[in-house]
């Protein structure tokens, strides 16, 4: 259950349900859900960016991203707009996905900001659990993104000072760690910022 952007909605998707379920704030304490998004199947992670600061105007953009990994989009003009649009999809393209045998999918996503009418840039990660890759994303309503998958991701390093014998100087030990899909998720998003911005500065030289 997460809140929107704006504090004017929350967003909620239980265990096993194939929906997200948006309820409108500071309509009285019994209420029925304001707009119901169909998925095909059950979402692990939901954001919600709105680009008015009440209730009944601005863009409403919801994201969110299914157990096998599909990410939805859906964009609409208010509430009403919204509950009649069908989702937009990201996902990993076949050709890709049949060129390995990795499980590839997609681990985390978020709205960073909404760009123009029915259109908002995301950010994601995606691909192989031992290297993802990172990118950001222009999605507009109504056009589906498939994602080629690279096997050239980044290797997430940890890095652990070890202590010798006294008198002798520390090492540092660099080990690389594979993310779980469950840690994916849970990645601050900083590394995105971090990593498009050092592809942006290559990209300069």
């Amino acid at each position: 259950m997460i809140f929107s952007n704006n504090g004017k909605y929350v967003l909620s998707s239980g265990v096993g349900e194939r929906y997200v379920a948006i309820w409108k704030l500071g309509s009285g304490k019994s209420q029925s859900s304001s707009c119901i998004l169909s998925m095909e199947h059950p979402a692990i992670f939901v954001d919600c960016m709105c680009s008015g600061t009440n209730a009944t105007e601005g863009e409403i953009d919801v994201l969110a991203i299914s157990e096998v990994g599909i990410c939805y989009f859906w964009s609409g003009n208010n509430m009403d707009d919204l509950r009649n649009k069908k989702p937009t999809k990201i996902a990993l393209s076949e050709s890709s996905l049949s060129r390995t045998n990795q499980d590839f999918t997609i681990f985390a996503a978020k709205l960073q900001g909404i760009d123009g009418p029915n259109s908002a840039h995301v950010l994601l990660a995606y691909g192989s659990v031992v290297k993802p890759s990172f990118d950001k994303l222009l999605v507009c309503y109504g056009k589906d993104v498939n994602l080629g998958v690279s096997e050239d991701g980044v290797l997430l390093p940890t890095v652990q000072p070890t202590m010798h014998q006294k008198g002798q100087s520390a090492k540092t030990k660099v080990t690389i760690t594979a993310l779980d899909r469950a840690q994916m998720r849970k990645m601050p998003f900083f590394l995105f910022r971090s990593f498009i911005h050092k592809r942006r500065k290559g990209n300069m030289v």
